[in-house]
């Protein structure tokens, strides 16, 4: 088992590598279209700068785990706060649902109206074209 995911890591490592040369040999032509195109443009219409494309691509394979974010506030919130305020959002979704319910059980209920579906079959077989004008 231990081989087979190091197998694994390795030929996902292999991708990454093989995807990131293409991308940067893709990068690379771009770049010199571009720099032939604003070759072309500067001595035919006599325009100086084409529009820069920031692309950016990122290709992410198997073990990512990013960092957890710290978020530091210039106040201390006391625990028993964040205590209540579960407890006030626990207390709210169940008496969410039980009104939803009851203001459903009160609305008069109508049955749904039926149409009855006429099903005519269409049955043209292989006919010839003549057959089809008359």
């Amino acid at each position: 088992m231990k081989s087979a995911v190091s197998r694994w890591k390795l030929e996902a490592l292999t991708g990454l590598l093989g995807i990131k040369a293409l991308q940067t040999h893709q990068a690379e032509s771009q770049k010199n279209m571009q720099a032939e195109n604003q070759r072309i443009r500067k001595e035919l219409w006599g325009y100086d700068e084409p529009p820069v494309s920031d692309e950016m691509n990122q290709t992410i394979l198997g073990d990512v785990t990013h960092p957890t974010p710290i978020v530091i506030n210039g106040q201390q919130s006391s625990g028993i706060g964040k205590v209540l305020a579960g407890l006030a959002i626990g207390a709210l979704i169940p008496a969410a649902g039980l009104g939803g319910y009851l203001l459903n059980q009160s609305q008069p209920q109508k049955p749904a109206e039926s149409t009855p579906i006429e099903t005519e079959t269409v049955d043209l077989g292989l006919l010839r074209l003549e057959d089809l004008n008359e």
